[in-house]
């Protein structure tokens, strides 16, 4: 059987939408796919991470469907096609990388490369659009794309440290609205004290999403197994003092400590 192409994706997308089409796909408009959209990035996501190649291969698929299926839907309403998405896609990355695609002799690395690439565009857009973000995009997600766009402004700290003496700073004000049992100003320094770690976890080029994460899981991780350490039924282990649940914490940190540690050699 002959490999379908992009553009024999193209023909399927326009028959799913056309007259005999799909009448799921035929109703579907740019705003009801907006959720799918997320959804199929956030599978991605998860296989690139956990799964097969088939996987990831499945929902760069999917992913591309989307692609496909916006830009169908635009080219009926008469505002744009596929092949004007790659064409300024196109010229997007190549205006971007002319470190790349031009006579340029000049040496960059990856970082050289990111801060070029986000005062590119900050150079691109007037001082209100640098700063525009997507109102649905997640709050942490978003204070690290708000330093990024700082730093490309060059307001920016240099060094780490610098923005964890802040952050300490942050934490001694939060301190103050707690004591004062200010929940209006407790609000306002939880929101500085999680904008300003943002910060320091993009300075150390750590992911914070990522380490979130991993904190998240660490955190479950450690009472399932302190629970099974128990062996006692969930609703009586959920009564045992706080102290009990300790003992078994730190129990089940080190036993989980302990399976990570990577094996001598022999």
């Amino acid at each position: 059987m002959k490999r379908k192409n992009i553009e024999d994706l193209k023909k399927i997308v326009a028959t799913l939408r056309g007259p005999n089409g799909c009448p799921w796909d035929k109703k579907q408009t740019a705003q009801s796919l907006t959720p799918y959209v997320v959804e199929e990035a956030l599978e991605l996501e998860d296989a690139i991470h956990h799964k097969s190649d088939a996987d990831i291969m499945d929902e760069l698929g999917d992913v591309l469907f989307q692609v496909v299926l916006h830009s169908q839907i635009a080219a009926e309403e008469k505002r744009f096609t596929l092949d004007d998405v790659i064409d300024s896609l196109s010229r997007k990355m190549v205006a971007r990388h002319p470190h790349v695609f031009e006579n340029n002799s000049a040496k960059m690395n990856a970082d050289d490369v990111k801060d070029k690439w986000e005062k590119d565009k900050s150079a691109q857009k007037d001082e209100t659009n640098t700063f525009t973000l997507p109102k649905n995009f997640p709050a942490l997600l978003a204070a690290l794309k708000i330093g990024k766009k700082t730093r490309s402004i060059n307001f920016d700290w240099d060094k780490p440290l610098e923005i964890f003496a802040h952050f300490l700073t942050e934490t001694d004000e939060l301190k103050q609205a707690i004591k004062k049992k200010d929940k209006v100003n407790q609000w306002e320094e939880v929101g500085d004290s999680l904008f300003t770690l943002v910060q320091v976890a993009r300075h150390l080029s750590v992911d914070p999403e990522k380490a979130l994460r991993m904190s998240n899981k660490k955190v479950v991780d450690r009472i399932r197994l302190a629970h099974k350490i128990s062996g006692l039924p969930w609703k009586e282990y959920i009564r045992l003092s706080l102290d009990e649940k300790e003992a078994l914490w730190e129990k089940a940190k080190k036993q989980l400590k302990t399976k990570a540690r990577p094996k001598k050699k022999d």
